[in-house]
């Protein structure tokens, strides 16, 4: 599970929460719906803290570890968290399930499963893509990894180089004795 899909996950139980007559509706849209999902600091548990709880608590008038016990309920029961704790005055610690179903476990699985295969596609077969490159090693590596994409799902990449300009003239640095 991303961090993103963590915050939708929080977020969701806050809503749910609402919906239950648990928290008020106003008292979160007071609180606002930004929740940050990050890594716990050092000594701190589960995989990922939210401070949500204490965000909602003063609009909601209830103290932050009754809105986090509350948010804690819901979320335990959501998939891909195998538990949620709650510390201090009401931060929320998420210890992320790596069973079936756990997105990273599914995407080692994946690229176990398709090897050298994974990422390749067919989504812009019988396309074609010219790039026509300056003469600019930025260029010339950015047009490398565009055309290695488009290669990857299933275009005719076709890259041309540009050459230096013509007029180039290199002239001797005159040394001082």
């Amino acid at each position: 599970m991303t961090p993103a899909e963590l915050s939708h996950t929080v977020l969701r139980a806050v809503r749910r929460a609402v919906d239950d007559g648990e928290l008020d509706a106003a008292a979160v849209d007071e609180g606002g719906a930004r929740i940050v999902v990050e890594r716990p600091r050092p000594g701190g548990r589960g995989d990922y803290a939210t401070n949500v709880a204490l965000q909602l608590a003063g609009p909601a008038g209830r103290p932050p570890r009754q809105v986090a016990d509350i948010l804690s309920r819901r979320l335990a029961d959501s998939p891909g968290i195998a538990a949620v704790d709650v510390t201090g005055p009401g931060f929320l610690n998420l210890t992320l399930s790596s069973g079936p179903g756990d997105s990273r476990a599914d995407l080692v699985r994946a690229v176990r499963r398709d090897g050298l295969a994974y990422g390749h596609g067919d989504a812009l077969r019988g396309s074609r893509i010219d790039l026509c490159v300056p003469a600019e090693p930025r260029a010339e590596l950015l047009a490398d990894v565009v055309a290695r994409i488009g290669r990857s799902q299933g275009a005719d990449v076709r890259v041309t180089h540009a050459s230096a300009p013509d007029d180039v003239t290199f002239r001797p640095v005159p040394a001082d004795p």
